[in-house]
């Protein structure tokens, strides 16, 4: 069993505001498995259709008939890195290459499609799909999986990690002041560094995806220990002048 847990009331929260329609679609997680491919396909389609925005009406028309070919390609192998037995990435580096070819292959495919997306909105998706993944009935057989996992980036976490944590690299202070829906490959891979950089010596055994939901949902990030009631949240409350 990993070290780095996300605790089941975190994911609870995550699952319970999604019901009660705090994003576009309310989705039901009762019964899936990762073991399932057909379950893990529901997980990226659903993170498709609720998070990764066309932008033209014309764009979806013109891939209506082959995107659901590119979303299952991707969740093929997603469900391979969970139940495959073969050469599947085992520590964070060969996790961050596979992130970056499932990345790369949404787009190329999505492209020839006729729609252009940015990297920024392929790695929402992918990201979110293996949130999703994480709330799984079975996510604690694969929680080892789970620990090389990456933050979903979007606005509410770009503002947490600059205000929180004081990351490097973020909005307005770089990347010309894009926002995560046009950030380039170069652009989150720079703010993935800088993350992790200052999450580490916080973190615990807090994986990244931990990390997330507490700053999606507000909630307090408990140690899977059961060792004590200190959080991560301490350091979120520095004063701003504290950097």
């Amino acid at each position: 069993m990993s070290n780095f847990i996300i605790d089941r009331a975190l994911r609870d929260d995550f699952v319970a505001r999604i019901g009660k329609g705090k994003t576009k679609y309310s989705l039901s997680f009762k019964g899936r498995s990762i073991k399932s491919i057909q379950d893990v396909k529901q997980a990226v389609i659903d993170c498709y259709n609720s998070g990764v925005p066309f932008q033209t009406a014309k764009q979806k028309y013109k891939c209506y008939s082959g995107y659901l070919g590119v979303l299952e390609a991707i969740a093929a192998k997603i469900f391979e890195y969970f139940n495959g037995e073969g050469n599947v990435p085992n520590n964070q580096a060969n996790f961050d290459d596979f992130h970056a070819e499932l990345c790369r292959k949404f787009l190329a495919e999505m492209h020839d499609l006729g729609a252009t997306f940015s990297y920024g909105n392929a790695q929402k998706l992918i990201n979110m799909a293996f949130k999703y993944l994480s709330c799984y009935s079975d996510y604690e057989a694969f929680a080892d999986l789970f620990s090389y996992c990456h933050m979903p980036i979007d606005g509410v976490i770009l503002e947490a990690l600059e205000n929180r944590y004081h990351v490097v690299g973020v909005r307005h202070r770089h990347f010309g002041g894009k926002p995560w829906t046009a950030f380039e490959e170069n652009h989150y891979l720079e703010l993935v560094k800088n993350y992790r950089d200052a999450l580490d010596p916080i973190r615990g055994n807090n994986c990244y995806l931990a990390v997330d939901h507490y700053l999606w949902g507000g909630s307090v990030v408990m140690p899977s220990t059961g060792t004590a009631t200190a959080t991560i949240g301490k350091f979120f409350r520095q004063p701003k002048n504290s950097r």
